[in-house]
């Protein structure tokens, strides 16, 4: 057994003192090396994160508008807020060209589609009926409501797509 002083100091060199040292030099390396770097840590530097993508644009949903029932044309009304001002463009699509779907926009209120036929609304734009695409354009102001019609005369429901886009 070796003793050794160091100033204000003394100890004795065993095996159970070199575990015991170790043991203390490994805590001391673990206690200052937490947070040097680890993406958890509070005290790592912050990674350069790059913004999350755009998420695309959403497709367009399928809808499907009725079939006219006794002369009565079927209806799909879709009421929307206009997210910006510009120019809206509303395009009506569907599948089956034998169809003959009608497309309207109207701006503020509109009760219902007799006052829509009767000419009871703001009518912005309309299509003739089986225009394939129907589009319509028109100017609008951000917030406004605006309502989308889709008429379908023909004896059978149809499935469609509405988009509409600002710019």
């Amino acid at each position: 057994m070796t003793n050794r002083t160091l100033t204000g100091f003394s100890m004795v060199n065993t095996r159970s003192t070199r575990v015991a040292m170790a043991a203390v030099l490994i805590a001391v390396m673990i206690a200052t090396s937490i947070g040097c770097g680890h993406q958890t840590s509070p005290t790592a530097p912050n990674p350069f994160i790059p913004a999350p993508p755009s998420p695309p644009s959403p497709l367009p949903t399928t809808n499907t508008v009725p079939a006219a029932n006794n002369g009565e044309a079927g209806v799909y009304r879709l009421d929307v807020t206009m997210s910006g001002s510009g120019t809206a463009t509303v395009t009506l699509r569907w599948s089956n060209a034998d169809f003959s779907l009608q497309l309207y926009v109207t701006s503020g209120v509109c009760a219902d589609s007799t006052s829509l036929v009767a000419g009871g609304c703001t009518i912005l734009g309309s299509t003739r009926p089986g225009s394939l695409p129907g589009v319509v354009t028109s100017r609008v102001t951000g917030g406004d409501l605006n309502t989308i019609w889709v008429l379908n005369p023909d004896p059978a429901p149809q499935s469609f797509t509405v988009d509409v886009n600002i710019e």
